[in-house]
C-alpha cells in the first residue's frame, strides 16, 4: 500500500505541475481577439515538453526524449528526505515508459532486514520483462547491481545528529530500545544499557545509513569505514546530501537528464527536528554511538560539493528550483 499510495503522490505532482503550468502559459498566450488558445495550441507554443508530454499517450510521453533511457537503481535510505526522491523516480519511471521493481510481500520495503535478492521483486505479467528501476527500501547487496545492470546509481546521506533526531522521534514507540529508553537524552546518555542488535527494528538505531548499504552497522573498526566508503565510490555514481536539498536535486537533475517539472517535488517532513534542543554531550553522543554514518557523512559532504562546483549558475537554478517547489505547495 505504501508504494501504491506513493504513485499517487507523484501523479498528484504531475497534475499540479501541469495545471500550474497551462494556467501561467494560458496568460503569456493570448489570440489577438482575447481569445485563450487551446490546451494543444499553449503546448505547442510553451518550451516545457514535459507539459506537452502529458496530453498524449503513455507512448509517446515515453519516447519524447532523444537521450538513451537509463537504469537507476536508488537505495532508500531512512529519514533522509528519501520519499521525495523516490517519487522523483516513480515519474521518470513512467515517463520514460520502464519497468518498476516492486516488493513481493506487497510492502514498501523488499524484506528488510535481509540483504536484496532478486526473489523479493514481484514476478511481472509478461515473462520476458526486465526491471529497469527500483527504489524503495532494502538492504543493498551484490545481486543488487547483477540484477539491474548497467544502471544510474545514487544515495542520500543525512548529518547528525539531525538524522537520529528525527530516527528517534519517528521510532520512538515502535523501537524496542527507544521506547523502553523514553526520550532521547536517556537513550544517548546509555545507548549499549537498550540496545540490542537482535531486537526488530533496533537495526535503525544505530548507523543506519550504513545498515541501508549493506555494511556492518555494529562495527566501530575505522579501516572497516574507510573501505566500506571505497566500495560505495565504486558502486554509486552519485551520493546526495539531505541537508542541502535543492543542491541535490539540481544534482541529479544533469545526471539523468531531467527537465524542471520531473526534478521538482513535494518535500516531505518527515518528523519535527528539534536538533537545536539538544545538548551539546547527547550530540557529541549521537556521533560517536552513529561513528559509521558520521564517517560516510563527513566523506561524502567533501566529494558533493566538489560535484557541485562544477555545475554553472548554480545558484541561479536554486532559486529558479525554490520558487517552482514553493508554487507547486501553495496550489
Amino acid at each position: 500500500m505504501e508504494i501504491i499510495f506513493k504513485l499517487l503522490l507523484f501523479d498528484l505532482i504531475s497534475c499540479k505541475l501541469f495545471r500550474l503550468n497551462v494556467e501561467k502559459t494560458a496568460k503569456q498566450n493570448v489570440s489577438s481577439n482575447g481569445t485563450v488558445l487551446r490546451r494543444e495550441d499553449i503546448c505547442k507554443l510553451d518550451s516545457n515538453e514535459s507539459q506537452c508530454r502529458k496530453l498524449y499517450s503513455k507512448d509517446n510521453r515515453s519516447t519524447s526524449y532523444g537521450e538513451k533511457k537509463r537504469n537507476v537503481i536508488f537505495v532508500k535510505t531512512f529519514q533522509t528526505h528519501s520519499s521525495s526522491f523516490q517519487n522523483i523516480i516513480f515519474r521518470y519511471t513512467v515517463n520514460h515508459g520502464l519497468n518498476l521493481a516492486m516488493p513481493r510481500n506487497n510492502g514498501g520495503r523488499f524484506f528488510t532486514p535481509e540483504p536484496f535478492r532478486p526473489d523479493m521483486v514481484r514476478p511481472f505479467f509478461n515473462e520476458d520483462q526486465k526491471p529497469n528501476v527500483v527504489a524503495s527500501h532494502f538492504v543493498a547487496s551484490e545481486e543488487l547491481f547483477d540484477y539491474i545492470p548497467d544502471a544510474f546509481t545514487f544515495i542520500i546521506l543525512k548529518s547528525l545528529p539531525s538524522l537520529y533526531v528525527s530516527t528517534f522521534d519517528y521510532l520512538k514507540n515502535s523501537t524496542t530500545a527507544f521506547a523502553t529508553a523514553k526520550n532521547i537524552d536517556n537513550f544517548y546518555s546509555t545507548p549499549e544499557v537498550f540496545f540490542n542488535p537482535g531486537t526488530p527494528f533496533n537495526v535503525y538505531t544505530r548507523n543506519h545509513m550504513a545498515y541501508n548499504l549493506g555494511f556492518d552497522s555494529n562495527s566501530t573498526d575505522s579501516e572497516y569505514f574507510q573501505k566500506a566508503i571505497e566500495r560505495i565510490e565504486n558502486r554509486f555514481d552519485v551520493v546526495l546530501i539531505s541537508d542541502y536539498f535543492f543542491e541535490s536535486l539540481i544534482l541529479l537533475q544533469d545526471n539523468l537528464r531531467l527537465t524542471h517539472d520531473e526534478v521538482v517535488t513535494l518535500i516531505k517532513d518527515d518528523t519535527c527536528d528539534e536538533t537545536a534542543k539538544i545538548s551539546k554531550s547527547i550530540t557529541n553522543n549521537i556521533k560517536k554511538w552513529n561513528s559509521f554514518d558520521q564517517q560516510l557523512f563527513n566523506h561524502f559532504n567533501a566529494t558533493f560539493w566538489y560535484k557541485l562546483e562544477k555545475i554553472p549558475d548554480l545558484k541561479k537554478r536554486k532559486e529558479i528550483l525554490m520558487q517552482r517547489t514553493e508554487a507547486l505547495d501553495r496550489y
